[in-house]
């Protein structure tokens, strides 16, 4: 999928036009004629990706889209040399020597940038010519164009479904109030996009417990990777602060059913897949007589695992435990569509020669409710993510979309087609974005500021006149939010998200997509092939599985490494354990330091990755971060959540275009003085960071919107904070 990386280049480009004018006059012909030929490509590109998910691409097709994508990645990879050399040069220390290398350096990157350019051009044209003399055809589909970015009001789309299942909340409400005393498991069942978790969110918002856990687990979680989350959960509930990490595994039951002992709970699990799992879970939760109740949100291939906890461990109640989430039937699935469309315009659009979305309370046709049904085959996901792709589109268009939704029916099921739509008609500054999300793993939430400023870091978000970088991300959230592709977990006042969710169908979506398209490499215990083409990493582990293999990541730009923290704080009972993490942690090249002591890792190996714009690391046991980070000029993002950091090094002042700094649930206590010289800091975020005196800061610290856990050194009246004009949080 060469499309995303083409969107990238445009994005650098834009960047290119508002940093280095004289830059412009020197290549800007250059840059126009490749800019014509990728806007070109683009369309053709983007049309041809929709061929390749219904099946109807060959294979000379799928080389011409390979190397175009390569040929883009080529011109980002120029782009951020340039960036790199020049904000290199933006480190001097003013002396006149400094001021004539730097000004020889710029004339000699600006030829080579020209060069490289020129030559990326002339690949493209040479790919054209093949694509010729292969007669590799492009015969246009007739498809809708890409929607514009639309940021409209629109219902939050789980308020809206929550309505049409007001029967089964009350069943499984009535289900978890019935007067049996012993502890006992119920089951909501069914096939993925069928609404569980959104029956389980209606029900808790009407019930209240002594202690309420809900745990998503990640893939391939063991048993002991759930009773230490539901531990941890647990303790939280009930102690307002995390459990301090000295459970070993082989006593975390036992301290779980402690913990509870005498509480009233409710217990959540989502994903459980195996019988024994199950077990070994319920022996670990008190049985205190007292109505507590664990609820399980499985896939319907889990079957089993349903059946075995009400024939098996519920002793009093075995029938009617199970619920299970079949597909709609024709008049709900056309009356929820019919709602969820409503608000975009007049709320009315013609499918096959009737009207469908007509206001609430208007009778549905039987034509109606059969079209809509067969369009998404009664799944309640594929209902709101259709009505959400309709619902900013003009009436022509969505006659267009749906014909050519049917057109596919026979080679897609009904949510991989309404998806691949739903993705290829986002705007282009919304496709990174929301590719972006496929870093994580399923059943994982994410920190809503989190990720708008990782997608700011990035380049993603287009600036616009008059918004701020956080005003423009939260707006992209919100479309992601209305559209139906994510979901909104907790909210904070005034409505804005907290914490957001993709659905774990979607995500499977987003991270077919993004392998194909060389946009992201996510790896939970498996080695990295090809490290030295890969643009984004994604670690993501909760059972410490991963496999040694050194390596070096050349055209990195964001590493997003998150591991169960407990894992990420090696024990030296044993030697044994010791070099099993040694060897598991070379992986990622993350050697143990000579000399220092068990558990301290270093991370140095990243300084080889120049072009890397987002830092984020959780969970290892990292005690101070490498002093060449501060030629990693394109830092834009870090972020460090390792309880054991301690030191930050003295160089970080030099990363002038670092946005976000945040370490908190470190252990860090100083910074330079010359961090707070940075102009392009908007967010630090720490634990207990000293701040200089004012007169370390000698100039107005005009963009920095957020300032968390910071303090005014002991004694010192001469607090600079009046210099942070813009602070919003602190």
């Amino acid at each position: 999928m060469a499309e995303t990386a083409i969107n990238v280049v445009f994005s650098k480009f834009g960047e290119l036009a508002t940093r280095e004018l004289a830059v412009l006059l020197q290549v800007g012909g250059d840059i126009m004629q490749l800019g014509d030929q990728l806007e070109w490509l683009q369309p053709i590109i983007r049309d041809t990706d929709r061929k390749r998910r219904a099946g109807t691409v060959d294979g000379l097709t799928r080389v011409w889209v390979r190397q175009t994508r390569n040929a883009a990645f080529d011109a980002e990879d120029a782009l951020d040399e340039f960036f790199h050399k020049v904000d290199l040069r933006g480190q001097g220390d003013g002396s006149l020597l400094r001021y004539l290398n730097s000004w020889w350096s710029e004339i000699t990157v600006r030829h080579r940038l020209s060069g490289q350019i020129k030559s990326i051009t002339s690949t493209l044209d040479r790919i054209s010519v093949n694509q010729k003399q292969y007669n590799v055809e492009h015969t246009p589909s007739r498809i809708w164009t890409s929607s514009a970015t639309a940021f409209s009001p629109r219902d939050d789309p789980q308020i809206i479904m929550e309505k049409y299942i007001e029967n089964n909340v009350n069943y499984l409400k009535n289900l978890l109030d019935v007067e049996i005393d012993e502890k006992m498991v119920i089951s909501v069942v069914g096939k993925s996009g069928s609404g569980k978790n959104t029956l389980l969110d209606a029900v808790c918002k009407k019930m209240m417990w002594q202690v309420h856990i809900w745990y998503n687990m990640p893939p391939d979680s063991s048993t002991q990777d759930v009773l230490k989350q539901v531990y941890k959960r647990a303790y939280k509930r009930i102690n307002k602060t995390d459990p301090p990490y000295s459970a070993s595994e082989e006593d975390m039951a036992a301290r779980l059913r402690e913990l509870l002992e005498g509480m009233k709970y409710l217990v959540i699990l989502c994903g459980i897949s195996s019988k024994t799992m199950l077990n070994c879970v319920w022996a670990s939760l008190p049985d205190n007589n007292n109505c507590s109740r664990v609820v399980l949100i499985l896939e319907s291939g889990h079957y089993d695992v349903a059946k075995h906890g009400a024939d098996t461990l519920n002793k009093k109640m075995k029938e009617g435990t199970i619920l299970w989430l079949s597909r709609w039937d024709e008049e709900t699935s056309a009356r929820l569509f019919q709602d969820m469309v409503k608000d975009s315009g007049d709320g009315v659009f013609k499918v096959s020669g009737s009207e469908v979305g007509k206001p609430s309370g208007g009778e549905v046709s039987t034509e109606d409710k059969q079209y809509v049904y067969a369009m998404t085959e009664g799944n309640p996901l594929a209902i709101v993510v259709l009505a959400g792709l309709l619902q900013h589109k003009e009436p022509v268009e969505r006659e267009t979309l749906l014909k050519q939704l049917d057109q596919n029916a026979s080679r897609m099921p009904a949510i991989e087609r309404i998806l691949s739509a739903f993705y290829d008609d986002l705007p282009q500054d919304l496709k990174s974005c929301l590719l972006y999300l496929a870093a994580y793993p399923k059943n994982i939430t994410q920190p809503a500021e989190q990720i708008m400023r990782m997608w700011t870091a990035e380049g993603f978000i287009r600036r616009r006149k008059g918004k701020t970088p956080e005003e423009l991300g939260r707006m992209y959230l919100d479309e992601l939010i209305s559209r139906c592709l994510v979901t909104r977990i907790r909210t904070k006042d005034k409505g804005s998200p907290q914490k957001v969710l993709v659905h774990g169908r979607v995500l499977e979506f987003l991270q077919s997509e993004a392998r194909h398209a060389n946009f992201i490499d996510i790896q939970d215990r498996c080695d990295v092939l090809e490290p030295a083409v890969v643009r984004r990493l994604s670690i993501q582990d909760d059972g410490n599985r991963y496999t040694p293999s050194k390596t070096r990541f050349p055209k990195l730009r964001s590493f997003i490494c998150r591991v169960e923290e407990e894992a990420g704080q090696i024990r030296s009972s044993t030697t044994s354990t010791w070099c099993w993490w040694s060897s598991m942690l070379s992986c990622l090249g993350l050697d143990l330091v000579l000399g220092a002591p068990a558990g301290h890792h270093d991370i140095s190996f990243l300084c080889k990755s120049r072009f890397l714009r987002v830092l984020s690391v959780q969970g290892l046991g990292l005690v101070e971060l490498p002093e060449g980070m501060g030629d990693m000029i394109h830092l834009r993002y870090i972020r460090v959540k390792c309880k054991g950091l301690k030191k930050l090094p003295s160089s970080i002042w030099k990363l002038l275009n670092l946005e976000t700094l945040d370490i908190t649930g470190t252990d860090v206590k100083e910074i330079h003085p010359r961090f707070w010289t940075i102009k392009a800091l908007r967010h630090v975020l720490a634990e207990m960071l000293t701040l200089p005196a004012a007169s370390s800061v000698p100039e107005e610290l005009g963009e920095l919107q957020t300032l968390h856990g910071v303090k005014p050194a002991q004694g010192d009246d001469n607090c600079p904070l009046h210099k942070m004009t813009k602070l919003r949080s602190h």
